[in-house]
């Protein structure tokens, strides 16, 4: 897993932004302000450079600068990111230009660069060799919260460098009795063998209802049978009084 670590942001016309700098803390940064200052914007400018998404996750959303509700168009959209990756200082730039057509249409052409170098999309996303999904994910809950159960739990085992599964097991008591079925079987094994589990004892549960219904039924049989046996004694024994 590879450590990366952000340095400082920059953009121009991107949003509410004119031209804004901006730079990250030695471990984490604070960004406090009133509504409506830029705080999501400049969560949303990472994710448009590194993703090409929105905040609210959307493909290519409409970052454009704008003037009295009309898109800034005749100056390019600019965001650039200044990181540490492993150590190594990395720039990476996605600028977006937009063309007007005659018949007033519009497109919008994003180039990519790392370091000044021209990149196409695809060799920007591969030159850091590390999962843009799992990144996305660190970013924005909502894409953490649109993970399967699994996917969640796999992801937030990934982050943690030096700490296993055993480790965690080991230091909390309720996990106690997973300590020596992790000594013969891996997560996925017991995850399966838990299902197996549990399929066996609905199977059980659900056959319950016709078991009482048959002990039930045998109850009442042998009330009946003794009740008759009592009446043929009461039958058959001779009348005394006389």
């Amino acid at each position: 897993m590879h450590v990366v670590k952000l340095v400082s942001a920059h953009c121009e016309n991107f949003k509410g932004f004119k031209n804004f700098d901006m730079q990250f803390g030695d471990k984490i940064t604070h960004i406090k302000g009133a509504n409506g200052l830029g705080k999501s914007t400049v969560a949303e400018l990472l994710m448009w450079v590194f993703h090409g998404v929105g905040y609210d996750l959307t493909n290519n959303p409409k970052v454009r600068r704008e003037v009295n509700q009309v898109p800034v168009a005749d100056v390019p959209v600019i965001g650039e990111i200044t990181m540490q990756v492993d150590g190594k200082e990395v720039i990476a730039k996605k600028v977006q230009k937009r063309s007007i057509k005659k018949d007033g249409s519009y497109s919008d052409d994003n180039t990519y660069s790392i370091n000044g170098c021209d990149k196409n999309l695809k060799d920007f996303n591969a030159y850091f060799d590390y999962s843009f999904d799992d990144l996305l994910m660190c970013m924005n809950i909502g894409a953490f919260m649109a993970k399967k159960p699994k996917d969640m739990r796999d992801f937030l085992f990934k982050l943690p460098q030096d700490i296993s599964i055993n480790d965690i097991v080991a230091k909390y008591p309720e996990f106690t009795e997973l300590v020596p079925l992790l000594e013969k079987y891996d997560m996925e094994e017991i995850s399966s063998m838990n299902k197996a589990s549990v399929t066996k004892l609905n199977k059980e549960i659900a056959g319950y209802p016709g078991r009482i219904d048959e002990v039930n039924r045998q109850i009442v049989e042998d009330v009946d049978t003794a009740e008759l046996e009592l009446q043929k004694k009461r039958v058959a024994a001779p009348d005394c009084r006389h």
